[in-house]
């Protein structure tokens, strides 16, 4: 009945989930990945006693973990330290190690995702052609650093419904006193003047869609809890409901047509994932057209601003299902993520991943 959680020490996700999972006589060990070498202590033992891992002292056997959720999977720094001509070989190390240390776990562990189905399903061109292998409608699309082809396509699209950019990652820049986010943006041909630049950065440039709305659909197994995002009322969210300052304002639940989820279904089964969040837009003829599913994807938001939306229940029951055993608490111990976070339990736990970093949620049964 145990679930290991690999992330980073400051994901709220992974932490409201081990603390509703403890509450319903679940172990959960959240394993935050170090960011800087060196920070964090790690080992595996393979002998005739059996195979173990242990992390910053804690030991536990290959077969310890009914699952694995793979929630985030971080890049490792080097310290200052580290001298120029050791750099390569220190990365290579630690990229080999903290990659490889996972499969100590027994092959029968279920991983929610492994790596390499983690990996795919975040290749943006490899989910727009797995859209449209599932029948979705897509935007018309060029990924390049091409620029004179970037400035053709943009061109071509000026007269019609016009061109936006799209980054490969999220991005956001320091200045003082504010963080600026990029989000989608509308281009035009007479942009792309710096060849040098665009050629060194590719991007994702894309058919403007005439937007009714945008829909948001988290998945968890089967089960999808849906909103709708209502952000044409809103100047802020004409390109993107991203950039609203207050979204609760344009947000309600919804329900996705059949023949919809059945193709997010199709598309997760085709990458061999569980979970799923589908971001689309609905047109001006109600056609559901695809933008992106992030297999990771942020979801406790939605019941932040929608609390009849009890995402981190549906989380719960996603994960229970996959951990062995059966407990009375797995069925009484619902709890509301605002409940959820005023709790001991909940505090305890982000304060010790913070020092610690690492947390075994055993070491809390005073507070459960």
């Amino acid at each position: 009945m145990s679930l290991l959680i690999i992330s980073h020490a400051f994901d709220e996700h992974g932490i409201c989930v081990a603390a509703a999972l403890a509450k319903r006589g679940r172990r959960v060990v959240i394993w935050p990945q170090p960011q800087i070498a060196g920070t964090q202590l790690a080992s595996v033992s393979l002998g005739k006693s059996g195979t173990y891992f242990s992390i910053e002292s804690r030991s536990y056997r290959s077969n310890f973990f009914d699952a694995v959720w793979m929630r985030r999977h971080s890049q490792i720094s080097l310290p200052e330290w580290v001298v120029q001509e050791d750099s390569t070989f220190a990365e290579q190390e630690n990229r080999s190690f903290f990659r490889s240390i996972w499969s100590a776990l027994d092959a029968e562990t279920k991983w929610i995702h492994s790596i390499s189905n983690y990996q795919r399903a975040e290749t943006k061109v490899q989910q727009l052609r797995t859209a449209l292998d599932v029948k979705f409608k897509i935007p018309e699309t060029l990924v390049s650093n091409a620029p004179q082809e970037i400035e053709d396509f943009v061109g071509s699209l000026e007269y019609g419904d016009g061109a936006i950019y799209k980054t490969f990652y999220p991005m956001a820049w320091d200045e003082p006193g504010v963080v600026k986010p990029m989000y989608t943006a509308s281009v035009k041909a007479s942009d792309f003047t710096n060849h040098r630049v665009i050629s060194a950065v590719p991007g994702i440039y894309q058919r403007k869609v005439n937007k009714l709305y945008e829909v948001r659909s988290t998945f968890f197994g089967k089960e999808d809890r849906t909103i709708k995002i209502d952000s044409q009322r809103s100047a802020q969210g004409e390109l993107d409901w991203r950039n609203i300052s207050v979204v609760s304002e344009y947000a309600s639940p919804h329900r996705l047509p059949e023949d919809v989820k059945l193709k997010c279904l199709a598309y997760m089964e085709i990458f061999q994932i569980e979970i799923a969040c589908f971001d689309f837009i609905v047109d001006e003829r109600g056609d559901y057209v695809f933008l992106e599913a992030n297999q990771q994807g942020q979801f406790l938001w939605v019941e932040m601003i929608l609390p009849e939306i009890r995402m981190l229940d549906v989380a719960s029951d996603f994960f229970c299902a996959h951990l062995a055993g059966s407990s009375l608490q797995a069925e009484c111990s619902k709890t509301s993520l605002h409940d959820l976070v005023r709790e001991e339990l909940y505090v305890k736990i982000k304060e010790d991943l913070k020092t610690n970093r690492f947390v075994d949620t055993q070491d809390y049964k005073e507070l459960i």
